[in-house]
């Protein structure tokens, strides 16, 4: 059973489509279908945010208590620069 939908796509996408279908040979639909079920099939490998956090709260971060500050303090860094980049601020 087919079921017709209509999607809105930006330019970049519908241009990525397009370009699949070329490369793969096939109709753009059929390009959406196989980037779906390829999307799928590694999600379905991936544990969700909720199993990754169960994890965590039972095996323990992989790291020292010492590392875990030090890159929370080197991503803190990042991101003041990055908000500064972004900003055009200086200080």
């Amino acid at each position: 059973m087919t079921i017709r939908s209509t999607y809105a796509f930006d330019t970049e996408t519908a241009q990525a489509i397009r370009a699949l279908a070329k490369r793969w040979n096939v109709s753009q639909a059929e390009a959406i279908r196989r980037s779906v079920r390829i999307a799928m099939e590694q999600q379905a490998n991936e544990p969700t945010p909720a199993e990754v956090l169960a994890h965590y709260r039972e095996q323990g971060a992989p790291r020292s208590w010492e590392e875990t500050l030090q890159i929370t303090e080197q991503l803190r860094q990042a991101r003041a620069a990055d908000d500064r980049r972004r900003t055009g601020r200086q200080d």
